[in-house]
């Protein structure tokens, strides 16, 4: 007996088997609410509820390279004002809970 055949796997959930069964694009909104629920509790917590472009592109830049840091954030903002999460004003280059003057 191999060290693998001693393991058992649990069954999967219904969130999981509905995740292993969907699309690659179905596959990425739960990552994205992630994020963008991430976004908003951050501008949340601060004392002004504002947050510089540059904050949230290094953040993403620790996980991946700049230029799909860069893609992700212009998803990210897209789908925040789509979803009236958060604004983004394009100018001052800010993230917002209310929507940009």
């Amino acid at each position: 007996m191999n060290a693998h055949s001693q393991i058992q796997a649990e069954p999967l959930t219904e969130a999981a088997l509905a995740f292993a069964r969907a699309e690659t694009e179905e596959r990425k909104s739960p990552f994205a609410h992630q994020r963008l629920a991430h976004e908003r509790h951050v501008l949340a917590e601060r004392s002004t509820p504002l947050a510089p472009k540059s904050r949230c592109l290094d953040e993403l830049e620790d996980d991946m390279t700049e230029q799909s840091a860069e893609q992700t954030l212009r998803a990210m903002i897209g789908w925040g004002r789509y979803a009236e999460i958060f604004a983004y004003d394009d100018q001052r280059q800010l993230f917002s809970l209310e929507n940009p003057a």
